[in-house]
């Protein structure tokens, strides 16, 4: 029971990092908020790093067994 737990703990924590990673990378800027190119290129750079980083390490918890298994019935 504490290993699935822990398992659903970090998928909960793997799908928000995800989440908030991705909506840095869609979202614009505010219109009444100037910001350079460069600025703008470099939070775009920073949040599609952290969107890559956290699939990896999901690719890297799930090959060490610390992701739960999810089966998904076709119909």
């Amino acid at each position: 029971m504490k290993k699935k737990i822990i398992q659903w703990g970090l998928m909960t924590v793997l799908g928000l990092w995800g989440m908030v990673s991705f909506m840095v990378l869609a979202g614009e800027e505010a219109p009444e908020v100037c910001m350079t190119l460069g600025d703008f290129f470099l939070i775009k750079a920073l949040a599609i790093t952290s969107f890559a980083g956290c699939i990896l390490c999901g690719k890297w918890l799930s090959k060490k067994g610390l992701l739960p298994e999810i089966n998904i019935q076709e119909d």
